[in-house]
């Protein structure tokens, strides 16, 4: 049986470990260009931020758990865009092993429903254009493509 539940600070350092593999497997699918060595500082770096956000309560940290195993994850914050208040999701993982039987879902759903208790009506998130699967799943549970970010990248 999978539990959705907040993240608490021991579940970032009981199971480091855990939460590094899942944030390292996002960024290999989102940046496929970059060096795996690169990567791995990024989550490592991404984990640091995850433990002190959770601390300071800025960050909504949302787990899915497996016989108390972390198998997805989900952070997302609050911030205002042209004025409204909106929630911003900035990691989402699933264990390769849990994927396709509904974990997303329930991650997004569980954010859902803080977020309604909030008052914010507004969900957004960057998706790598290469990762196929996750803009299928965005799409299934009512996302529309807002803006397109465009990168131009040169020899200095």
């Amino acid at each position: 049986m999978v539990q959705i539940r907040l993240v608490q600070e021991e579940d970032l350092t009981a199971q480091s470990g855990r939460f590094l593999s899942l944030l390292l497997d996002a960024y290999s699918f989102s940046f496929s260009k970059i060096d795996e060595g690169t990567l791995t500082q990024i989550a490592e770096e991404s984990l640091a931020n995850m433990i002190t956000f959770q601390k300071d309560g800025s960050a909504i940290l949302i787990g899915a758990f497996a016989q108390a195993e972390i198998i997805g994850v989900l952070w997302a914050y609050e911030r205002i865009v042209m004025g409204e208040r909106r929630v911003h999701i900035g990691q989402f993982s699933v264990d390769a092993a849990w994927r396709r039987s509904g974990i997303g879902k329930q991650l997004i759903s569980a954010l859902e429903d803080i977020m309604r208790q909030r008052g914010i009506a507004s969900l957004e998130l960057m998706v790598s254009y290469e990762n196929v699967n996750a803009i299928l799943l965005y799409e299934s549970l009512g996302f529309e493509t807002e803006r397109v970010q465009l990168v131009k990248r040169f020899q200095l």
